[in-house]
Order: C-alpha cells, then sequence, then structure tokens
C-alpha cells in the first residue's frame, strides 16, 4: 500500500487513505510511525464507512459517488 499510495501521490484523481477503526485514534498514527509508513490516517467513522464483521486489514476501493467498487462486499 505503501508504494501505491507514493506513486498516487499528488494526484488529485486518486486518493490512498489508511482507516483507523480503532478506538483511540493516536494509535494508529503512532503505528504508522512506527512502520514508517507515510499514508495519512483517517477515522472511518469520519467518512461513515460501515465496515462489516470482515477480517482487517481490508482494502476498499469507492469511488467519488460513495460507491464501493471492490467487490469485497
Amino acid at each position: 500500500m505503501e508504494k501505491l499510495y507514493q506513486r498516487f501521490r499528488g494526484t488529485s484523481d486518486v486518493a490512498i487513505l489508511a482507516l483507523n477503526v480503532d478506538d483511540d485514534p493516536k494509535a494508529m498514527t503512532q503505528a504508522l510511525s512506527e512502520l514508517k509508513v507515510s499514508i495519512p490516517s483517517v477515522a472511518a467513522a469520519i467518512l461513515r464507512i460501515r465496515l462489516s464483521g470482515d477480517a482487517l486489514p481490508a482494502n476498499w476501493v469507492i469511488t467519488e459517488e460513495d460507491r464501493d467498487v471492490s467487490g469485497q462486499r
């Protein structure tokens, strides 16, 4: 994911984000820092993403229209 983020970093049509599903947003930021991952972390609750009981980690592809096109759901 880091390589993908670095490839599309700075483009206006693709965003790569780490969704933080933890109760403590600082924990995710610290974990990414320790792993030397520069992907921005966003709280999933802010994006109103409904996470099912699927195993994490997981990847989603979401369009501007808020449609999940990843085929995982």
